[in-house]
């Protein structure tokens, strides 16, 4: 990929500012996030880890005073943007954080869109314009933004597969360890990515591709391990992701707020109808929302390039992933409670049983649509 594409650089530039509009307005003025969701406690959570400079576990007066309080940061891998933005405030910081991660998201899908022949300036603005991504920094839940990292991960060990440089490889591992200090699902999503494709791999006998990928894998998970460590053993309990949270979830219908409103995953509706079709729009909602006008223009792509079928193949593996434990159709439970494919995935890991957001995976399968 040219250093030299203007149009490219030109997108990555300018498109995070249309997509997050009214981020340009608001840069430092106000954090784009709802009020009344997530936001203000990361915010909190990324200062006081600066302040207290212990970026896994903060053990500080400065929550709870004056007892205290322990906590495990979620994203210490959103410091260093957080830092630089704090100099201009704390809008800044989370706005900060948001216009980084659709800038990478940005650049990955520029990378898939190139190996399949694409536009490049396309690709990072269809990858950018992900809307489980954007409706992320309305939950203010800055764990969700490095994404974008995982999928440069993605892109760079594809180059590194392809007999691409050790620098490739550098860089694959840099951004799969930096992308899991920003949000352990990072890893989750990166980790059955890695899986798939390495079972391919064996598949089609790539010995080399396979040798790489368990060595880029393997040393980010000791890289990783510290802070795998302390979300796993550290956190305090009844918080998400610690044990006693952790299995299959009750069934929770929600007929009147099921776009966006269902509490693990998203609704069999949610990633293909905008909600003026299907009314019953959560007041403060995460999506899954990938749209049909994506998936039919998908299937046309691999019609006319068979090659691109991985692409369509691993977002719908993700599109289902988001749909939870439970499939919900109209915010109700279908039947008297069918499993979605995460719920056969807790079932049979039991470790997974810790995830309690799976609709996130919907902004894997978005980027995955670029090319």
């Amino acid at each position: 990929m040219s250093l030299r594409d203007r149009s490219l650089w030109l997108t990555l530039c300018l498109a995070p500012w249309l997509v997050a509009w009214p981020l340009p307005l608001v840069f430092r003025s106000a954090v784009l996030t709802d009020e009344e969701r997530e936001g203000g406690a990361h915010i909190w959570g990324l200062w006081t880890a600066l302040e207290a400079g212990t970026p896994l576990v903060i053990d500080t007066p400065l929550l709870s005073w004056p007892d205290g309080l322990s906590l495990v940061l979620i994203d210490p891998g959103n410091l260093p943007v957080f830092a630089l933005g704090a100099w201009l405030g704390p809008a800044a910081a989370f706005n900060g954080m948001l216009l980084v991660a659709l800038m990478a998201c940005g650049l990955a899908g520029a990378m898939f869109a190139d190996r399949v022949g694409g536009s490049r300036a396309l690709g990072a603005f269809a990858a950018m314009a992900a809307p489980p991504l954007l409706a992320a920094s309305s939950e203010g839940t800055t764990e969700d933004f490095g994404i974008g990292f995982v999928m440069l991960h993605l892109a760079f060990l594809l180059r590194f597969f392809d007999g691409g440089r050790r620098r490739d490889g550098l860089v694959a591992l840099v951004t799969l360890v930096l992308g899991v200090h920003c949000g352990p699902y990072n890893g989750v999503w990166a980790g059955l990515m890695g899986g798939v494709i390495g079972l391919w791999l064996l598949w089609k006998r790539r010995g080399v591709a396979l040798r790489r990928l368990v060595m880029v894998h393997g040393l980010a998970l000791a890289l990783c391990a510290p802070f795998i460590r302390a979300v796993l053993h550290l956190r305090a309990p009844g918080m998400p992701g610690s044990v006693e949270r952790s299995g299959l979830p009750e069934l929770r219908p929600s007929p009147g707020e099921f776009r966006g409103g269902l509490q693990h995953g998203g609704d069999i509706l949610d990633p293909w109808l905008p909600g003026f079709l299907t009314g019953g729009e959560a007041l403060q909602s995460h999506t899954a929302y990938l749209g049909i006008f994506a998936l039919v223009l998908s299937v046309l792509a691999v019609r006319q390039d068979r090659r691109r079928w991985p692409w369509l193949a691993g977002a719908m593996g993700f599109a289902l992933l988001s749909l939870g434990p439970w499939l919900y159709f109209r915010g109700e439970p279908i039947g008297q409670g069918v499993l979605g494919p995460a719920g056969w995935l807790i079932l049979a890991t039991g470790v997974l049983g810790r995830l309690t957001r799976w609709y996130r995976a919907a902004a894997v399968a978005a980027v995955l649509l670029a090319p």
